[in-house]
């Protein structure tokens, strides 16, 4: 039989009715009398007592645990939470030719963040150079966009505080509960086999920031082909120093014998047009826009495989659930998507227009 935590106020009459029952007085006990007042204490004490009670017994479950209870199940079994990482990237900075500017300068965004030049380096004859920079701070609010404005903290006299950004990723959060909780899952329905494809799975995505991943074994070369996304949706492709990171791990772990290679996966950026009928228009469109957006990110990051096809019915059923209607059509794309080998279709844009029915 399911047990089921009384509520307080259940707790009270129950009691009330224990306290009446045994000093043969009737029924309801006054508000204001001490047998009232002591009804309602004991009760707050059980209620708490259940709450604890129920509370532990989520944290003995691997399906239930949640914080340092999850991080403990998983240490049973050798696994620990991925952490946060730094976003790295490239920028430019222009200045006078031959000017030195040195390691751990600091940069910021508008927004406070701020970031530090990995190594010493030197403005070119044309009179700019390409810089490596580390966040200073982990996690995904270190990211930047190309043609994102940098501006130097550290003032160097014949060198322009303003430094493009050519790309500045890597940054990922802290894995969640729910992350760890199905990769600790997967693990157990699926144990080490000394080199199984649920094994480099397991391995690659013991490593900050991997998300799906995928294995193609080779028997005849003994090779193993891994490709695999991110977990972050904004920016789904791994960095070449992550994709290094990753094969350097597979190969201190993978059986004598057998290669690993990790495969860089080349993008296909679908565009998504979508016209929406409605009767009234006080629709909010900006609402609509960012669920219909944050939808097909994800849903392009987690059900998407490289070289398979891309069903429309898919993005439909998709774009229905966010709308909540049928009252729309799919300009693009107009058809099923292909995708060939060691390719991968990610998210290319979203473009919405409205019109009465």
């Amino acid at each position: 039989m399911e047990f089921s935590k009384p509520s307080l106020q259940t707790l009270i009459t129950r009691i009330q009715s224990d306290i009446a029952s045994r000093l043969g007085i009737g029924l309801p006990i006054k508000k204001a009398s001490i047998l009232s007042a002591l009804a309602s204490a004991m009760a707050g004490s059980v209620f708490l007592l259940y709450g604890s009670v129920e509370y532990w017994l989520t944290q003995w479950f691997i399906d239930t645990a949640t914080g340092i209870h999850l991080d403990r199940l998983a240490g049973l079994f050798g696994m620990i939470r991925n952490g946060k990482t730094q976003a790295q990237g490239t920028i430019r900075i222009e200045g006078t030719s031959g000017k030195l500017i040195q390691k751990d300068a600091l940069l910021s965004t508008q927004e406070g963040e701020t970031y530090s030049i990995k190594n010493d380096v030197t403005i070119n004859d044309q009179g700019f150079v390409h810089v490596v920079v580390t966040a200073s701070a982990a996690g995904p609010a270190g990211n930047l966009k190309s043609n994102s404005i940098l501006k130097l903290i550290t003032s160097i006299s014949e060198v322009k505080r303003d430094a493009l950004v050519l790309e500045i990723i890597g940054g990922f959060e802290e894995e969640n509960d729910d992350q760890l909780r199905v990769r600790l899952l997967k693990r157990l329905r699926h144990p080490g086999q000394g080199g199984s494809e649920a094994d480099y799975i397991h391995w690659a995505q013991s490593i900050s920031g991997v998300g799906n991943v995928w294995v193609t074994p080779d028997p005849k070369s003994f090779s193993i082909f891994l490709s695999f996304l991110t977990i972050d949706a904004d920016y789904p492709l791994p960095t070449d120093d992550l994709r290094q990171s990753v094969e350097a791990s597979l190969k201190t772990k993978k059986p004598l014998g057998t290669r690993v290679f990790v495969q860089k996966l080349d993008p296909v950026p679908i565009f998504i047009e979508i016209k929406i009928f409605i009767e009234i228009m006080i629709l909010d469109q900006k609402d609509v826009e960012t669920k219909l957006e944050k939808a097909l990110k994800n849903y392009f990051l987690k059900k998407v495989s490289p070289g398979n096809r891309i069903p429309l019915i898919h993005i439909t059923q998709l774009v229905s659930q966010i709308l909540k209607h049928d009252h729309f059509k799919i300009v693009s794309p107009e058809s099923d998507i292909l995708i060939s080998p060691n390719q991968i279709g990610v998210f290319g844009g979203l473009k919405c227009s409205y019109s009465q029915s």
